[in-house]
């Protein structure tokens, strides 16, 4: 009989300062976690089908069920929404209608709605930016500052920013190292008192 174990974690990019660097480095050695797959937002169709899916557990206007409607509004409004952004963006249009005392959730609602659950994909926040701001400036800016990538202390001084001294990897393994050694004092220190307050 064999078993095969399946886990997955979901942080494809690890910051290169913190403590779980370290961790998650060793993670990502060979036989573990070592295989990147990428899983990408559902197509139009499959937004549309979560939309259906969700509002039919609602009380939703005949119009916003219309099939060309919705398919409509999945392709144009939610391009790169995640599946739980979706279902988010339901549950949002469903407390709209609740809160205008609607019986039924409706287009407005929805689209309403879409403007409360920003997308978690770079590429759809980018898109939505840009159909939500016109000024070019702030979106070039905006660009820069997420993709150049934190993942060495080059890509974070290619961003503008500056590595705070205790975070550069030297300073901050000597930092750990004498923490460390003050919880081990501090935890001796403790333990002659418990045993002085005994006697």
């Amino acid at each position: 009989m064999k078993f095969v174990v399946a886990a997955l974690y979901v942080l494809p990019h690890p910051p290169y300062f913190g403590i779980w660097y370290f961790q998650l480095l060793a993670l990502r050695r060979a036989g573990r976690f070592d295989i990147t797959i990428h899983v990408p937002p559902p197509d139009p169709e499959a937004r549309t089908a979560i939309l259906l899916l969700e509002l039919s557990k609602r009380a939703t206007s005949s119009r916003v069920l219309n099939k060309s409607w919705l398919a409509n509004f999945a392709r144009q409004e939610l391009d790169g929404y995640t599946g739980a952004e979706v279902v988010a963006i339901v549950q949002a249009a469903a407390e709209l209608a609740r809160e205008s005392h609607a019986t039924e959730i409706a287009c407005q609602h929805l689209i309403s709605a879409r403007h409360r659950v920003p997308p978690s994909t770079l590429e759809a926040y980018l898109k939505q930016v840009k159909q939500d701001h016109a000024d070019q400036t702030t979106l070039e800016g905006l660009t820069k500052a997420v993709s150049v990538p934190a993942s060495s202390p080059d890509g974070v001084s290619a961003a503008g920013a500056t590595n705070p001294t205790w975070r550069q990897p030297l300073t901050f393994q000597l930092y750990l190292t004498v923490s460390a050694i003050l919880i081990a004092v501090l935890a001796i220190l403790m333990t002659t008192y418990i045993a002085l307050e005994k006697e």
